[in-house]
């Protein structure tokens, strides 16, 4: 990476502004079922929220590749400065049926970048909780503004598969850590993942290949900063610049947990 000046508190701030302001407009946007890819629902409000998103992008940092689930790549400027990723409603289906496990997420980092590696700020915001995970390279971690302070954490893990394999994976984790684990399948995957890098959750597995870089891109730094082990299925590092699709992750508290899970799903605990 090429060496920059700008403030990481500075983008991290706009991240949140960002998070923060699509996120609270969210009850006021239709609940329409638009259509069906894959499996895959798109709701109205998930339209409704990007647009809003990108235009706020526009506005705070014009000169942005900005990278969307539903538009894909939308260049901003011909002379990027940033790359900007956004998911405005992770947890779309908890959110149509007023479940409130929900967020919206931002991340940016620099238009020389090349992998989730590089980014340089983000933001994770639940509007229904609340509650705001951010990041810099230059602060850390914050929660609500406030440096993380990790707990030991619940032996929860929240667990996503459609294979037999997969569900012996789990039964083998939950074997060796004594039957303590409970799974659970909660909604959002980038929430969940901020509730490792934070220590409430032991672990967050999604094994079923449907993962966008998208859904991961903003608590990724999180959980790298903090020391959580992080695996994302690919064929190299996951990259920023474009939309990219079918991806698998396991995220636990520690670097011990991840390698345990990794065992058991490769059959070899």
């Amino acid at each position: 990476m090429i060496g920059h000046e700008e403030s990481g508190r500075r983008l991290r701030l706009i991240a949140e502004l960002i998070a923060v302001r699509v996120g609270d407009r969210l009850n006021a946007l239709r609940k329409k079922l638009v259509k069906e890819s894959r499996g895959d629902l798109v709701w109205s409000f998930d339209l409704e929220a990007e647009e809003q998103a990108i235009e706020m992008v526009k506005l705070f940092l014009p000169r942005s590749i900005v990278v969307t689930e539903e538009r894909g790549v939308v260049r901003l400027s011909s002379d990027p400065k940033y790359i900007v990723v956004i998911d405005p409603v992770d947890g779309s289906n908890n959110f149509a049926h007023d479940i409130p496990w929900y967020c919206t997420c931002v991340a940016i980092a620099f238009s020389d970048a090349e992998s989730l590696d590089d980014i340089v700020a983000s933001a994770v915001y639940a509007p229904s909780i609340p509650r705001l995970f951010s990041f810099s390279e230059e602060e850390g971690v914050l929660v609500d503004g406030e440096p993380v302070k990790r707990e030991k954490p619940m032996s929860i893990i929240s667990a996503y598969f459609d294979e037999i394999n997969h569900f012996k994976a789990i039964e083998c984790y939950r074997r060796i850590r004594g039957d303590k684990v409970r799974v659970r399948s909660l909604g959002s995957i980038a929430l969940e993942l901020c509730y490792v890098a934070w220590g409430k959750l032991e672990g967050v597995v999604d094994l079923r290949s449907k993962l966008r870089n998208t859904d991961i891109a903003a608590p990724y730094p999180m959980l790298k900063r903090v020391g959580s082990y992080v695996y994302v299925e690919s064929s190299s590092q996951v990259p920023i610049s474009n939309l990219v699709s079918g991806l698998n992750i396991v995220a636990m508290y520690d670097e011990h947990l991840g390698k345990l899970f990794r065992q058991c799903l490769a059959g070899e605990a």
